[in-house]
């Protein structure tokens, strides 16, 4: 390594961290990094936006180099630490959220694997256009604001975060590299999307063309622990995301995430946990989650895909095959607010973003998220962040001239 480089500790034994997050839950920080990072991997995923600086991230022993405008997607097989030259700053936003909050993205969850296999084998890093940066930073800024200064729930912002990030994952070029992906890339990767199979070490040699003892080799000296205890892992973080779903019975889960029998699940379950997952679906999920039923969260998503149009409860009543009444009772019991109060916060959200990334006429942006009347816009918008669309873009406006 160049004597430049603030050293990183030896890839060997990495730190594991888990925080045991509730399916619904996110943390976002604002972090200022100086020097290179210790290499970690984690139970949750990370999504990393960088608004400044330059610096290069180690990821399962590949080097990325990246600027200002990455978007960097960790899943938790990805053993990872920023490595700086003297002297370099990074300026980063910090999102860790559960498997379970990105299987809430998707509209098919009963095939999970199938709706992220395509996530887990990209590489991770992308850079963003300057529209998007602008989109991002903004909608970053909007959750890390509302956490900072709000005490109310703010699982529908989560949602709204993760759909946009995932979104902005799945349009973008991911940056490639050739022979980015090592061995021991590999064989984490198998594991991740194999785990629900009868899955051996044997099976894995053989797939990669090598010894067992190679396999169990690599792996420790890049987690610490063998072949066992990382499929372990795996299976254990997907079952704690899979519990949300009250459809799954436990004896589902166990044989989704690759167990035999269910009384092993139940015996790797309680020493990765503490608690049984009978327990743990009615103490940790119950209060958390399951209060806010699996359906307000279907209709919350339907809002945020289609608030564009001239979306009614009674389309969505006729689309959703729910009854308006129920759907409000619903949203009311999950977000205290209703379907056009939530329908109108997506609108609003969207239109202070566009109104300072586009240069558009507040007509214009009015039509975008949904509005078809551009004075009845301004008079919501003016009632909920207390001055028109166009003095809030005057401001912005002004605000980016002060700091060039």
């Amino acid at each position: 390594m160049p004597s430049n480089y603030e050293p990183n500790p030896p890839y060997v034994s990495t730190d594991y961290y888990s925080e045991h997050f509730h399916p619904n839950e996110l943390k976002i920080v604002k972090e200022t990094i100086r020097k290179s990072e210790k290499l970690i991997h984690r139970d949750e995923i990370e999504c990393i936006y960088v608004y400044g600086g330059q610096g290069e991230l180690l990821i399962n022993g590949a080097v990325f180099s990246f600027s200002e405008g990455a978007l960097l997607l960790l899943m938790p097989y990805h053993i990872h630490g920023f490595r700086l030259r003297e002297g370099e700053v990074l300026a980063i936003y910090r999102i860790t959220f559960s498997i379970g909050l990105l299987l809430l993205t998707s509209t098919n969850r009963k095939v999970y694997l199938q709706e992220m296999k395509h996530t887990y084998q990209k590489l991770p890093i992308m850079m963003l256009n300057e529209r998007q940066k602008k989109q991002v930073s903004f909608s970053c800024e909007e959750v890390y604001w509302e956490k900072q200064h709000s005490s109310e729930n703010t699982d529908a912002l989560n949602l709204m975060l993760i759909s946009l990030l995932v979104y902005t994952v799945q349009k973008n070029q991911i940056i490639e590299k050739e022979d980015a992906k090592n061995i021991r890339w590999e064989i984490l990767e198998l594991l991740q999307l194999q785990h629900q199979n009868q899955l051996t070490l044997q099976q894995i040699a053989e797939q990669l063309n090598l010894s067992t003892k190679k396999v169990q080799q690599e792996l420790r000296q890049l987690t610490g622990v063998g072949f066992t205890e990382n499929l372990n892992r795996v299976r254990m973080r997907n079952a704690v995301a899979l519990m949300q779903f009250e459809e799954l019975s436990i004896n589902q889960i166990s044989k989704i995430c690759g167990y035999s029998t269910e009384a092993n699940f139940y015996k790797v379950f309680k020493r990765f946990l503490g608690v049984t997952p009978l327990a743990y679906r009615k103490n940790g999920i119950q209060q958390s989650f399951v209060q806010t039923r699996m359906d307000a969260w279907e209709i919350y998503i339907y809002i945020q895909r289609n608030y564009k149009r001239e979306l009614q409860l009674k389309t969505a009543s006729k689309e959703l095959n729910i009854s308006e009444k129920r759907i409000n009772d619903l949203l009311e019991e999950a977000f205290n607010q209703g379907f056009k109060e939530i329908l109108l916060d997506a609108r609003l959200l969207l239109a202070k973003n566009l109104l300072i990334t586009l240069d558009q006429t507040v007509k214009e942006v009015s039509q975008q998220v949904g509005f078809s009347d551009a004075a009845a816009f301004s008079r919501n918008f003016k009632q909920r962040y207390g001055q028109t669309p166009k003095q809030y873009t005057l401001q912005h406006k002004k605000q980016r001239d002060t700091c060039k």
